[in-house]
């Protein structure tokens, strides 16, 4: 559940139900969107027991998993709406949506130095000088065409907004059209400037800082960041991500942090990558680094420690912008994403192939406890010992099945360890290779040898319900436990092209029917729709008229 403000600035809230179908698919289906002008937990949980009793759901024995963002009134660990929600259902497993824990990392990382505050500063500021003026956007317009040949152009993206990701798209923006933005700010420096002292100056502070090599170093590091963080993003988006397979996407993100961290070469690679830019933008001259002068405090009587001020520029850029984003990037990675928050990840593990076969090689490597939290939390669904032993006997039988059951090509999963990367690398060179930089990834995210969702499709296909029914409920909610509320946020763009500016009296019933139409358009695409006119002409004498 989410609540946005609409067009004629009423609180709207979005229902989402997250289930497994009869197919063994996991789908996200929006209910139901309600008007509620008080967001308090409280108010908020009573539109939730309502819509629950209009749809005959019965949440108290049957609801498995809740997901909201980090609002104190659906998080709050006391009087939060999660909180209100499993006191009357303890089953109901709270995951504070891993997008939105994303996004404070990222938050946290564009601001974590004064190279990256300058670079996002100006970035947004780059944004609303070209923007805010016609004259300006057509004339960028224009340029782009000039170099492109032809070919459709971009525009410039805004840094700061609720959009995920927004740093990565505006960066790209610029550093893919970065000889029509310089020419755009010349343009207005020489013609506007001239009668607008204030505009032509901050069109001259545009261009020294973006033709400085300050500039590019910072791009090129922050696109490295955003290599391994916007493709994460991205995935946890997705709808039918299982929670296993996010985790562990979230701990390959680590360990790619991780690896940028302790690679001495980091700072060569960079610089290749800016001499390249500046290469292919040799029209343009660029400023060197600036060597900034060291500042002497003075010494106490008592004082006996002397301040180690780093004198070179580029050594300095390493410290504090390079290791100390990476230094923020993993401690908030480790704040936000840690283990405790979700018990039942432990015992969830065990549904990796890895864990499948180890087992099956060792039945003895099965621990004593295993399934013990997942069962206290679900005891009213499955019995740890029958889990256990049906789990065993899966686990022999698993590749039997896998190897004699037809899977779409895409399901295939290979023998690697479960460390593998959940993305697909594009090629790299062999300079790439050695000094182990990520680049930008192609995400595919069913392609994972520890998404549950490829064990379960195996079962499924292997009709394998009725004989280990114990462990078909255990993997039924294990996919079914939200990993994000992403999907709130997608109901939320559709309401805002169908409450326009033109329909903002448009009532509530209508407003609700018309979201949840276009939100789930795969089930209007498989409906009868002569028998749904035919229906809705029965209410109407004169469009009965005109059917017959």
């Amino acid at each position: 559940m989410d609540s946005t403000f609409d067009l004629s600035r009423k609180e709207q809230l979005s229902f989402i139900v997250r289930y497994i179908n009869y197919d063994g698919n996991i789908c996200e289906r929006l209910l139901a969107l309600k008007e509620s002008a008080i967001t308090t937990s409280v108010q908020i949980f009573d539109v939730f027991q309502n819509i629950c009793t209009e749809l005959s759901l019965d949440w108290v024995h049957f609801l498995v998993g809740q997901s909201y963002d980090g609002a104190q009134n659906m998080r709050g660990q006391n009087s939060g709406l999660q909180a209100l929600i499993k006191e009357k259902c303890p089953s109901a497993t709270y995951i504070w949506c891993t997008a939105h824990r994303l996004n404070l990392v990222v938050v946290k990382a564009v601001s974590s130095s004064l190279d990256a505050v300058d670079l996002f500063g100006n970035m947004e500021t780059l944004y609303n000088f070209i923007c805010g003026s016609k004259k300006r956007v057509a004339y960028y317009e224009k340029v782009q065409n000039e170099y492109s040949a032809g070919q459709r152009g971009r525009r410039l993206k805004r840094v700061s907004t609720t959009r995920w990701t927004s740093q990565d798209n505006a960066l790209q923006a610029i550093l893919e059209t970065f000889g029509s933005v310089i020419d755009t700010l010349e343009y207005s420096r020489n013609t506007e400037g001239r009668e607008d002292q204030s505009l032509g100056h901050m069109a001259g502070c545009l261009l020294s800082y973006l033709l400085s090599k300050r500039f590019i170093m910072t791009a090129m590091w922050f696109q490295k960041i955003f290599n391994v963080l916007s493709p994460l993003s991205t995935l946890l988006q997705t709808r039918d991500l299982d929670l296993l397979a996010g985790v562990n996407s979230i701990n390959d993100a680590k360990k790619s942090i991780q690896k940028l961290r302790k690679n001495d070469s980091i700072m060569e690679h960079i610089s290749n990558e800016v001499n390249i830019f500046i290469k292919e933008n040799d029209s343009f001259e660029f400023s060197e680094f600036k060597t900034t002068r060291i500042r002497k405090k003075k010494r106490m009587s008592n004082e006996e420690n002397v301040d180690e001020c780093i004198q070179d520029p580029i050594e300095k850029f390493k410290v504090e912008t390079v290791l100390g984003s990476l230094d923020v990037i993993l401690s908030n990675l480790d704040q936000y994403f840690n283990d405790t928050t979700i018990g039942v990840m432990k015992d969830m593990a065990l549904f990796s192939k890895k864990r499948i076969i180890e087992i099956k090689k060792n039945p003895n490597s099965l621990p004593d406890d295993s399934f013990a939290v997942f069962c206290e939390v679900y005891g009213t669904f499955v019995e740890q010992e029958t889990l256990k032993s049906e789990f065993l006997k899966f686990c022999n039988v698993y590749e039997l099945f896998e190897n004699t059951t037809f899977l779409p090509e895409h399901f295939y999963i290979s023998d690697k360890s479960d460390t593998e990367s959940i993305f697909s690398f594009e090629e790299e060179t062999d300079q790439e290779q050695e000094l182990d930089l990520p680049k930008r990834k192609q995400i595919n995210p069913i392609k994972y040898v520890s998404s549950m969702k490829t064990i379960f499709k195996v079962f499924q296909n292997g009709s394998l319900g009725n004989t280990f029914p114990s462990l078909d409920a255990a993997m039924r909610i294990s996919l079914t436990i939200p990993l994000s509320s992403a999907s709130t946020e997608r109901s939320f763009s559709k309401l805002k092209i169908i409450k326009s500016r033109l329909r903002t009296t448009m009532s509530q019933a209508r407003l609700e029917d018309l979201t949840v139409i276009s939100c789930e358009q795969d089930i209007v695409d498989k409906m009868d729709h002569e028998e749904i006119l035919h229906k809705f002409a029965a209410n109407s004498i004169t469009l009965t008229k005109y059917l017959t």
